[in-house]
């Protein structure tokens, strides 16, 4: 009777084992696919923003004229994931107004950060 239900222990135990081991492997799998759609969320994020750079580079023309700033080269240093800086202090007119048109043109507010020098560096957020 005693050597039963030690072979019964140690059946049990390989068994125990066995699932222990699928249910990491399952665990393991289960991480892999959650960072598969996180890199996959950033990808989609990443095109949207590019989209809406290439619609307003093909839609602004002539947007910033009247503030000695050509909306191309904003667009093309955002498209690099570069900043741009503004020749106008942060709480200037200019400087809102310009924010205004990049928003309206991306749909995205850029984010706009003083520099020690009183210029703004402008980020496509």
């Amino acid at each position: 009777m005693i050597s039963e239900i030690t072979a019964l222990n140690s059946i049990n135990n390989v068994v125990l084992n066995n699932v222990d081991g699928k249910v990491s492997d399952v665990t393991r799998h289960i991480m892999e696919l959650k960072n598969h759609i996180l890199d996959l969320k950033q990808s989609v994020v990443n095109q949207d923003k590019h989209r809406r750079i290439e619609w307003a580079l093909n839609n602004g023309n002539d947007c910033l004229k009247d503030y000695s700033i050509n909306i191309n080269e904003v667009l093309y240093t955002f498209r690099r994931g570069e900043g741009h800086e503004i020749p106008y202090k942060k709480s200037s007119k200019s400087c809102a107004a310009i924010e205004k048109i990049i928003h309206q043109l991306t749909g995205e507010k850029p984010k706009m950060v003083e520099m020690e020098n009183g210029c703004v560096m402008m980020y496509y957020a």
